[in-house]
């Protein structure tokens, strides 16, 4: 808060002017008080504004001291020091700048406070959105226990959560230092019982044969055999599902090892030659439905047809087509419809059967009744068939 002298005029000093005075000037036959400060740089003066609510100051004596407070925005005078200080009201000139708008540039006041609008600043309570960076010159308090995940967290709570993951972190060191124990190598030749073991504890097979017995599951060199279920000592049927085998030698599947394969491709399934990939199902189907629709479609010499849809085939590909399942060519045969010439001696090993009706051109072939019925109206003499005399 600003400490200022007072001085009562009735005109402004134009010189001995004091930077911390405030400036009571009355002149004679003035009613009121105009209230007046000095710049800091002592360039000029700055108005406060008239004041109707004191009459005098001249009252005043002694070592007397002026405050300036500016709390909430509203510019109060009040009087303290040694001096007289009873004699001197607070002048409160809110209500003066607001009646007359005799407005105040807060840039002009010595030692003005600074402030900002109740909506632009932060408050002790209530949600709010802050905007920018803000660097804080002491830490922080915030709660321990932060509920959503934008929170600020609290020392406290990072402390706990770290330390609770250092505890998970060393016991699983300490589970994995456990268990990576050396294996017991086992000869399985004589297709030995499981051991006595503890959870954890794995065997190597050395030598080949079965594990748990006569009955037990087959196991190869370099096989893992691990202790899941701490157990007793027995078969395969008794306790075998204490255990578990990792197979460490798995070879390439071929018609006689049993192994593992690589699936194969629809491409490697439609080239048809691989012999080492494994076809699916699904790869298989797609292959035949993919040979059924070039079949039904397709004019490259390769399929024909053996329904009624037409297929398009060329004089080519017909001609080839006739080749190769032995058939006669279309236009060499005779048909059971149309007009055709038929080159060549004919041998029939039955008698051909002609239409019903007559012939009507000289080429045309005849029935035997033709025949018969035509030589017995035009030779009517001798005998019963007309051939005896």
């Amino acid at each position: 808060m600003a400490k200022f002298t007072p001085y009562a005029l009735e005109a402004l000093p134009s010189s001995g002017i004091d930077v911390n005075g405030l400036y009571f000037i009355k002149a004679s036959g003035d009613s009121n008080f105009k209230i007046y400060i000095r710049k800091s740089d002592n360039s000029d003066w700055v108005s406060l504004g008239t004041v109707d609510s004191v009459d005098t100051v001249n009252s005043l004596t002694g070592n007397v001291k002026i405050d300036l407070d500016f709390t909430g925005g509203k510019l109060k005078i009040s009087a303290t020091g040694t001096g007289t200080a009873a004699s001197v009201a607070e002048i409160n000139l809110d209500a003066r700048y607001r009646q007359n708008g005799a407005d105040i540039d807060w840039d002009d006041i010595i030692n003005a406070p600074d402030f900002a609008l109740d909506s632009a600043v932060v408050h002790k309570t209530g949600n709010e959105t802050i905007a920018g960076t803000k660097t804080f010159s002491s830490n922080v308090v915030v709660p321990q226990t932060p509920s959503s995940n934008t929170h600020a967290a609290s020392k406290k709570y990072v402390d706990d959560a770290d330390g609770n993951l250092q505890d998970q972190i060393d016991a699983l060191e300490l589970m994995v230092d456990a268990g990576m124990r050396v294996p017991t190598g086992i000869d399985c030749s004589s297709n030995p019982n499981y051991p006595a073991s503890t959870k954890g504890d794995t065997y190597k097979v050395t030598v080949a044969g079965k594990i748990g017995g006569a009955s037990g599951p087959v196991v190869e060199i370099g096989d893992l055999i691990v202790c899941q279920v701490t157990s007793a000592a027995g078969t395969h049927a008794a306790v075998g599902s204490n255990f578990f085998i990792v197979q460490s030698n798995i070879d390439q599947a071929t018609e006689s090892v049993q192994g593992v394969a690589k699936l194969a491709t629809q491409a490697l399934t439609d080239a048809g030659v691989d012999d080492l990939t494994i076809v699916t199902p699904k790869k298989l189907q797609k292959k035949i439905n993919d040979n059924n629709t070039t079949s039904q479609t397709s004019n490259d010499s390769r399929y024909v047809r053996h329904d009624t849809a037409a297929q398009g085939l060329n004089s080519t590909q017909k001609s080839n087509a006739r080749t190769n399942i032995a058939a006669a060519d279309d236009a060499a045969v005779v048909k059971l419809t149309g007009a055709q010439t038929v080159a060549g001696v004919k041998t029939f090993s039955s008698i051909p059967v002609l239409p019903a009706s007559n012939p009507i051109t000289d080429n045309q072939a005849v029935r035997k009744k033709y025949v018969d019925d035509k030589i017995a109206t035009e030779v009517a003499w001798g005998g019963t068939n007309g051939k005896e005399w």
